[in-house]
């Protein structure tokens, strides 16, 4: 197996983890060994660089970013108009407005579900795991805060969940097509 092979087939495991199963920490150590085998990949570069924001290590995602801009070339336009909107983002450290309750390498639906968590800590995971562009939980945790169905609830739920794969896609619509 070529390591571009290997390391899309680890990608791919670990955007199922990430957007999917939501095991982070998997997801994680996944994105690390699929840039093991391909450490120019700007792809992997950036989704590298937004796991490693979400987890709160900065100073690391920053450099994967600004390793993936060196890399450009290799992207779409599409992916080049990604890079340049998530600069911002990406580049600065950031103070988000509360811890989420499990470090998030621990982090997973069951975990949290066991915790017997109130409707307002529900509410203050959405918002939290939004804010680290973690939407998959975001979803999952606002459809949990509610024991009945409140239609403008489900209609956050439903923006969260298009985000989430609105965020896969783009990753997928970033690379280049080969031309033949």
């Amino acid at each position: 197996m070529t390591n571009q092979t290997e390391a899309m087939r680890l990608f791919e495991q670990a955007n199922r983890y990430w957007f999917g199963d939501m095991q982070f920490n998997q997801a994680l150590q996944l994105y690390r060994e699929a840039l093991k085998h391909e450490p120019t990949d700007p792809v992997i570069l950036y989704q590298l660089a937004n796991v490693l924001w979400a987890f709160e290590e900065f100073d690391e995602a920053k450099e994967l970013f600004l390793l993936a801009q060196q890399h450009q070339e290799h992207l779409s336009e599409y992916g080049k108009q990604i890079l340049a909107k998530e600069q911002q983002r990406l580049l600065k450290t950031t103070s988000f407005r509360r811890s989420l309750p499990l470090p998030l390498a621990e982090l997973s639906f069951e975990n949290l579900d066991a915790m017997e968590l109130t409707h307002r800590q529900w509410l203050h995971i959405a918002s939290d795991a939004e804010e680290r562009r973690l939407f998959g939980l975001a979803a999952d945790a606002l459809e949990h805060s509610f024991y009945f169905t409140d239609p403008d609830n489900e209609r956050d739920r439903c923006k969260l969940e298009k985000e989430n794969r609105r965020a896969l896609r783009d990753l997928q619509l970033m690379r280049k097509e080969v031309q033949e």
